[in-house]
């Protein structure tokens, strides 16, 4: 007597050095309930931390015409602690991605630096973050984090990269060493005042000692830089916790670079898993199952 039973065909495409979903995490599109910038970050399911309450929505000022998240820095001269946090993550590897334009008078061109983003390993240590996107006017990039060491391979789209006696990286070319857990250089083409897409994918180490975290960094789609054999310190655990949106810094305290500006995010998006551009927020490496038979044995 025959039995019919039932295989499942799993067929995936090849795995690449990622593993990914690319499930959405996280959504924000600024277009949603609410019209103060504490309520609709609030209603995308992230924690507003705002203190001096410069962050608003403005209608028609987003990448696409619609509503986008604006912080404005007055003529202060100080640093100010504004900013709103994804928690709750706890993954090994996620992908973030999102829209940031710089607004401020180009006359004021290289006077200051902006905390973007910040992942967070440690939900109890404010300081153990992988790593923190800075942007200097101009195209300086700072990627910085509380990590041991690790690699750095640049691509075309970088240049200038500071090495040491600054303390940041070692290396000619497109090779670099840096222990000191930061790099920085230029982004060859630079901000200006236009929007821009920025793209970051963390993978963090799964173990201190393992020495295998990653983080890969792209801007319009152009991949900008990747550091490779990320090392933690001991505080870090193997996942990333919470991610911080932190558009300031102390960035006007220098004499005569006090002036104001607007610092702009819009669409921002946070993936499971590995997700480069180009995929349409879909997976990299891992289709869904695509064979299903009953075959009579």
């Amino acid at each position: 007597m025959k039995k019919m039973v039932l295989l499942l065909s799993l067929l995936f495409m090849p795995c690449i050095g990622h593993a990914a979903t690319g499930d959405v995490l996280f959504n924000c599109t600024f277009e949603g309930t609410g019209t103060t910038a504490s309520q609709v970050v609030t209603a995308c399911g992230a924690q507003q931390w705002t203190i001096d309450n410069s962050a608003s929505i403005v209608a028609g000022a987003g990448h696409d015409g619609g509503r986008a998240i604006s912080y404005y820095y007055p003529n202060a001269g100080n640093e100010v602690i504004d900013l709103f946090q994804i928690n709750n993550i706890n993954k090994n590897e996620v992908t973030i991605e999102y829209w940031e334009k710089f607004d401020v008078n180009p006359s004021n061109s290289n006077v200051w630096n902006v905390k973007s983003t910040r992942a967070y390993t440690n939900v109890n240590g404010g300081a153990d973050f992988m790593g923190g996107m800075m942007s200097l006017w101009g195209g300086q990039m700072w990627q910085q984090g509380n990590f041991g060491s690790a690699t750095m391979t640049t691509t075309s789209y970088a240049n200038n990269v500071v090495i040491d006696p600054a303390g940041y990286c070692t290396g000619s070319g497109t090779s670099y060493n840096c222990p000191n857990g930061r790099t920085s250089m230029n982004w060859s083409s630079g901000f200006g005042t236009s929007w821009h897409k920025v793209r970051i994918y963390y993978k963090v180490p799964a173990s201190v000692s393992a020495a295998d975290g990653i983080t890969k960094v792209w801007i319009d789609d152009n991949l900008i830089y990747t550091l490779n054999n990320i090392k933690g310190t001991s505080t870090w655990s193997p996942y990333i916790s919470y991610i911080t949106f932190h558009p300031s810094d102390d960035f006007f305290a220098t004499s005569g670079t006090k002036f104001p500006f607007h610092h702009l995010y819009d669409d921002i998006k946070l993936y499971d898993g590995y997700v480069p551009p180009s995929t349409g927020g879909g997976t990299l490496t891992l289709s869904a199952p695509i064979g299903l038979k009953v075959v009579a044995l």
